[in-house]
């Protein structure tokens, strides 16, 4: 796929990452994608865009559905495998999610140009009131007192 080497000559930003192998960062990376516009996560590529491969295919597709699954809430991935200068990579398409925000078990995370940054407690409550999902005029004032 033409795509798919335009990727490969890329350098890593906010919509591509290469990793080497998969690593406990895996988990950060696919939530990240998905609350911040998508991306792809290239699996067998080194930070230098090296393409190294990888060996154990089954048990990484496996242990990648996985993770994504278990995300909160679960987000939906694309893994495609292709063949590249002789060696098997791991193509992880993350499209922007509709259910975001999303969270794994290390906190919640958004992409910021080539990395991954956990969010503070301001951020995860202005991102909730940014995609409307805090809605103030709903919420009840429990000290307001009629007539005092």
């Amino acid at each position: 796929m033409k795509d798919r080497q335009l990727i490969l000559k890329s350098p890593e930003g906010q919509f591509v990452e290469f990793k080497q192998s998969i690593n406990s960062t895996l988990a950060r990376e696919i939530v990240g994608f998905a609350n911040t516009g998508g991306g792809t996560i290239v699996i067998g590529v080194d930070d230098n865009g090296i393409i190294k491969g990888m060996r154990n295919i089954n048990k990484d597709v496996s242990k990648i559905e996985s993770i994504a699954r278990n995300c909160d809430p679960p987000i939906s991935i694309l893994i495609n495998l292709e063949q590249k200068m002789g060696k098997d990579l791991l193509f992880i398409d993350i499209p922007d999610s509709p259910e975001k925000p999303h969270s794994c078990s290390d906190g919640f995370f958004l992409r910021s140009g080539a990395t991954t940054q956990k969010m503070t407690r301001n951020e995860i409550i202005h991102f909730l009131h940014s995609t409307n999902q805090i809605l103030w005029d709903k919420k009840k004032c429990f000290s307001f007192k009629y007539p005092e």
